[in-house]
């Protein structure tokens, strides 16, 4: 019933007008002949029957009020009838209800059998067609949501596997290490062998490991020394890498290897001196740590890791955050568990 037109107050207030004359101009025909009804249509018996639509209609939007709250699950259509069939019969109490009152207080006698059943039936037959709006309308709207939820899932899915893929390609390393390579190959072909050796090795992780969704962070840990020893040919700043044994969990295939390597090109360049980069793990994240010495223009931020937040939020709740303070950044990772 979210955002149903119904619901609104100019519809709210309009309904009861149209319903109530409806009820009344059936009730005038079932009493009287066709003849009659112009005669007969204006007076308190219509704006009785206006108001008692008035009430009926607020009673079925309170008592079909937690459907709003509802979703697909194990027994929902009991669920429902259940509360149509409250709603239907709310109704036809208070129609009882209101009509007895009506005629005991302004008409100074009881109302017969007949009556009674007239009145209740053909406002129910209007509250059911109501009933039936409200509770089509609500399903229609909770199958709507689901089907969202499930496209945005996918949409989700596919920007991870663009994100991987984006990662996989990786143009800047690769050129700069052919660059490098080139150099080697008239220079020092033993190191043109080891250098060609971590790129193959790194390269080869991450383009295969686009067909798995998550690795063990111990087999992230194996490629992110080839990387690391791929950048220690290339002009920047020497790593030193280190990490606690027996690290468990999961993570996003090469999620460490694009964090070391942004930290690697936003910090400067010191040739006598290695950059310390420390991973611990606490019971709900990673901890990528490092001290923050960073080029002007280049400073990690973590728009730069958008392709690792944007994968992480598919797998977990838990964001994915940069923290600086005391002349240190920190990367937290959540630990995704597979069941």
């Amino acid at each position: 019933m979210k955002k149903f037109f119904l619901r609104k107050p100019f519809f709210r207030l309009l309904t009861p007008l149209i319903v109530g004359s409806v009820a009344y101009m059936l009730i005038l025909l079932f009493n009287n002949n066709v003849s009659q009804l112009e005669e007969a249509f204006l007076g308190g018996e219509l704006y009785f029957s206006i108001g008692l639509a008035l009430l009926i209609q607020e009673a079925i939007l309170q008592c079909l009020r937690p459907l709003l709250k509802i979703r697909w699950q194990e027994g929902l259509a009991w669920t429902v009838a259940g509360y149509t069939m409250l709603a239907f019969f709310t109704s036809i109490l208070l129609v009882g209800l209101a009509v007895d009152f009506y005629y005991v207080k302004a008409l100074g006698y009881q109302p017969a059998a007949s009556e009674l059943i007239l009145f209740c039936g053909i406002f129910g037959v209007l509250a059911g067609g109501q009933i039936s709006l409200y509770v089509s309308h609500q399903l229609l709207f909770i199958n709507n949501e689901e089907q969202l939820q499930e496209e945005q899932q996918l949409r989700a899915g596919i920007i991870a596997d663009f994100h991987q893929f984006k990662r996989g390609i990786n143009p800047d390393l690769l050129l700069e290490s052919l660059e490098t390579l080139i150099v080697y190959l008239y220079d020092n072909k033993d190191l043109a062998d080891d250098m060609l050796d971590h790129l193959a090795a790194v390269y080869r992780y991450v383009l295969t490991g686009r067909r798995k969704e998550l690795v063990p962070i111990h087999e992230e840990l194996i490629v992110l020394q080839e990387l690391i020893a791929l950048l220690g040919h290339l002009p920047y700043r020497k790593i030193a890498w280190q990490h606690p044994t027996g690290l468990k969990g999961h993570v996003v295939p090469g999620t460490l290897l694009l964090i070391v390597e942004a930290i690697i090109r936003s910090s400067i360049v010191i040739s006598d001196q290695e950059l310390p980069i420390v991973l611990l793990q606490n019971e709900n994240s990673y901890q990528v740590s490092y001290p923050c010495l960073e080029r002007i223009r280049e400073s990690l931020s973590l728009a730069q890791l958008t392709p690792v937040v944007e994968s992480y939020a598919v797998y977990s709740q838990e964001a994915v955050c940069l923290i600086e303070e005391g002349g240190k950044k920190t990367i937290r990772l959540p630990i995704i568990e597979l069941p």
